[in-house]
């Protein structure tokens, strides 16, 4: 009886075709300063973001999956351009932002764009004093233990406006020179894994990308990303796939016609950056603010997209829109409204992604028309209802691998002696959508095994492998390429 409700509940909430279990919003500003540029990063079970108040840049975070959150942190010295983000690695926190000011003590420059760096060595309880860096504004940063890379675009020469490179191997207490990547390009996004930095931006109205293999001293000839016919091209966004996998998303008003509303479109490259796949249009109805946010992150085979449109009309439509793929950007799910508005702007769309969790924040003047907006926040969860990735007290351990799998997976476990009967042991694998799409029995008295599993008729996409002994079962989360 319990598994048939758990089948008949699983099967109804994705008979909707959604993919996120989403809860309802949840503001975390509380006071009447108006807030701008929202960021949000998640990494296990922390979450934290960061948000301009009128010039400075705070910093509040979460350690239960968003569920309560601390007390504002200001983050700049003095004031920011509202261009802050941040990363974190282990229990390390990295912060990066800009800074028009007068200049840091000794440097007499005045009106010029500065980018500063602090760290937190306990998942942002505590920050470390600022780190000038230099000249920059907008950043962007990337980490992979304590080798940090950062982006900074400079504007005023010496030296040459475009973005540059500095990078710190030792979690950012000392920085190389500045790196040049290419000459004038804007919007930088930067990404790096296995040695290689992958770096996106706009120049002459395309999006343009490049690589480099030893960090950062050359880079390869740029791609032009975007087509011919593009008009407006901006907001490149950088993710890392499974694999080889690396995607771009930007927007462009090539379709939406008196650059008033852009496209989100959309690229994917198989082998690091080396070629690129056809271009896509994700929004058929050019439903995406021009000049609005748009911002994507990636887990497994999962894509998560999001962005902020404000239509026309009264009241205007105005919507925050989340579009997601499981398999690796070759097929998309129906588009989702997670926020709307009666008549007020939503802006700065931001999404981060965790475990089983996503994360999407915004800034909105709900529910007063007019009022300074605040932020909020909106989780939802890709395991279905009732599944759960744990562990039952008759099984010591349960390994699915490869996984991300092909053709076949392999699943070991490890019985514990608490009466059940090995016969008593089930094997199903579920879709994303709650059906059993493959079943096995185990009959045999071996508590220690591990099962060969023929995937090769399953199309890729997440995939739930169950464990079942007596009345306990133990899922776990696997993801089916190409």
């Amino acid at each position: 009886m319990i598994i048939i409700l758990l089948l008949a509940l699983i099967s109804f909430s994705f008979a909707q075709d959604t993919l996120i279990y989403w809860e309802p919003e949840q503001r975390v500003t509380y006071d009447s300063i108006g807030q701008v540029d929202c960021r949000v990063w998640a990494c296990d079970s922390f979450v934290h973001i960061l948000v301009n108040y009128d010039f400075p840049a705070m910093y509040l975070r979460s350690s239960d999956y968003g569920q309560t959150w601390s007390d504002t942190m200001r983050l700049s010295i003095m004031h920011s351009n509202h261009l802050q983000t941040l990363i974190q690695q282990d229990s390390v926190v990295y912060f990066v932002w800009s800074e028009q000011r007068a200049g840091p003590p000794g440097i007499a420059q005045v009106d010029t764009s500065y980018a500063f760096f602090r760290r937190s060595n306990d998942c942002g309880m505590t920050l470390d004093s600022a780190i000038f860096l230099g000249k920059g504004c907008p950043v962007s940063i990337d980490a992979k233990k304590e080798t940090l890379f950062v982006d900074p675009v400079v504007w005023d020469p010496p030296p040459v406006w475009g973005p540059y490179l500095i990078y710190s191997f030792d979690g950012g207490f000392n920085w190389s020179a500045y790196l040049p990547i290419i000459d004038s390009a804007g919007q930088p996004n930067i990404a790096y894994r296995n040695g290689i930095l992958h770096f996106a931006g706009c120049r002459d109205y395309k999006i343009i990308y490049t690589r480099s293999t030893n960090i950062g001293n050359t880079w390869s000839t740029p791609t032009i990303i975007t087509a011919p016919n593009t008009v407006l091209p901006k907001k490149p966004n950088l993710a890392l796939g499974p694999n080889q996998d690396l995607y771009i998303a930007w927007t462009d008003n090539k379709f939406g016609g008196g650059m008033q509303f852009d496209d989100v479109m959309f690229r994917k490259s198989t082998d690091d950056g080396l070629t690129w796949g056809p271009e896509q249009r994700l929004t058929p109805d050019s439903k995406c603010q021009a000049g609005g946010a748009l911002d994507m992150v990636s887990q497994d085979s999962i894509i998560f997209i999001v962005w902020d449109y404000n239509g026309t009309g009264v009241p205007a439509p105005c919507s925050l829109f989340f579009l997601a793929s499981t398999a690796c950007g070759e097929t998309w799910r129906l588009r989702e409204g997670v926020a709307g508005g009666e008549g007020y702007a939503l802006n700065d769309a931001n999404v981060a992604v965790a475990q089983n969790f996503v994360y999407v924040v915004w800034r909105d003047p709900h529910p007063l028309i007019g009022a300074p907006p605040e932020l909020y926040i909106r989780r939802g969860s890709f395991t279905p209802p009732g599944i759960e990735e744990r562990t039952p007290v008759s099984v010591s351990s349960v390994n699915v691998y490869p996984n991300p799998f092909r053709e076949k997976i392999q699943i070991r476990y490890m019985m514990q002696d608490t009466g059940y009967k090995i016969r008593d042991l089930f094997i199903k694998i579920f879709n994303v959508l709650g059906k059993e799409v493959i079943y096995e029995v185990k009959w045999n008295k071996v508590k220690d095994e591990t099962v060969k599993i023929d995937t090769k008729s399953l199309p890729s996409g997440v995939y739930f492998v169950c464990i079942e002994v007596g009345n306990e079962r133990v899922f776990k989360k696997a993801v089916k390429l190409k």
